[in-house]
């Protein structure tokens, strides 16, 4: 009896054996299915589907605005010096960069101009004067540089011609607009330039012949010179001649004293006053420069007279020749 029962103890724990390990089978079966089933949600994190799924991409490259970096003003060395009674070239350059191309910018469909201004009285948008506003609208494919830097960079030059009265009592700026070929359009300013001061001074006559004379008498010809001021600045005049007029005859030489001048406009034989061998600052002569808001401004001028007194002498003279000088000073 006793062997019995422990046989169907044994058949009992086997049966429960199998029956916990097919359950278990059962379970890691139906876990498989569902991974299996969702392994689309865990890998992508997008619903299921098929194996592979792709979002598209796109971009639209447009036109870049070119930048244009610092935009000097000079005449090639530094400060600006004009020309006396005449016109200094001046430059406006600076380096242009386009993400595009440089070709956008060295091109027949492309613009660029600059104004060139005193900073002190007018701005970008000034009207033409010789004074104080100049303008270049001239661009071609030659204004730019394209061989240097990067295909990306080129140099900007603009010139303009200054005139000898521009205004030297503040400062200048260039302002300088370029447009690509697309028409997208930048414009920059550049620091200040100064104008330097012109004291020059013009006369209309380098030769003043007094014609013939008889002694004690004056000579037959009364010459009116014409002083002009070819520069930018107020100035007196100062006057003064050699001590004689050296004879080529036997004669004795004429004294500078027998030279007379005024500036008011009354004949020379009158009222006048003898020249010196020593310098005479004539301060009622004070000549300003031309303030005129022309585009090509004139100089401004006065008068003088003179004459000459020829003394009596030991023998004939000759030809007597001397010199007179004229110099401005800055008032």
């Amino acid at each position: 009896m006793v062997k019995k029962n422990i046989k169907i103890v044994r058949k009992k724990t086997r049966n429960n054996k199998q029956y916990t390990t097919g359950f278990m089978l059962a379970v890691v079966l139906v876990l498989s299915a569902v991974l299996f089933v969702n392994s689309g949600n865990y890998i992508t994190g997008f619903a299921a589907g098929d194996e592979w799924n792709k979002s598209d991409t796109s971009v639209l490259e447009t036109e870049a605005t070119p930048t244009i970096g610092t935009v000097t003003l000079t005449d090639g060395a530094g400060s600006i010096d004009l020309t006396a009674n005449g016109t200094s070239t001046v430059y406006c350059h600076a380096i242009v960069t386009d993400t595009n191309g440089e070709v956008d910018v060295d091109s027949d469909d492309a613009d660029g101009n600059v104004t060139i201004y005193d900073s002190g009285v007018e701005d970008s948008g000034c009207e033409l004067s010789g004074r104080d506003c100049y303008r270049n609208t001239t661009f071609t494919v030659d204004t730019c540089d394209s061989t240097y830097g990067t295909n990306l960079e080129t140099n900007c030059t603009f010139t303009v011609d200054m005139q000898f009265n521009a205004i030297n009592t503040s400062t200048w700026k260039c302002n300088m607009t370029i447009e690509d070929a697309t028409g997208n359009l930048v414009t920059v300013n550049s620091a200040d330039t100064t104008v330097a001061p012109l004291l020059a001074i013009g006369i209309n006559t380098s030769s003043m012949g007094f014609g013939q004379a008889v002694p004690l008498a004056f000579a037959a010809n009364e010459i009116v010179q014409e002083i002009a001021n070819d520069g930018n600045v107020n100035f007196d005049l100062r006057i003064n001649g050699s001590s004689v007029l050296t004879c080529s005859g036997a004669g004795e030489d004429i004294g500078v004293g027998n030279i007379s001048y005024n500036i008011t406009g009354v004949s020379a034989s009158l009222g006048t006053t003898n020249l010196t061998d020593t310098l005479v600052t004539l301060t009622a002569f004070n000549l300003a420069p031309n303030t005129a808001e022309d585009a090509t401004p004139f100089q401004t001028s006065k008068n003088t007279w003179w004459k000459l007194w020829l003394p009596q002498a030991s023998a004939s003279r000759g030809t007597c020749t001397g010199e007179i000088w004229f110099f401005a000073l800055q008032d």
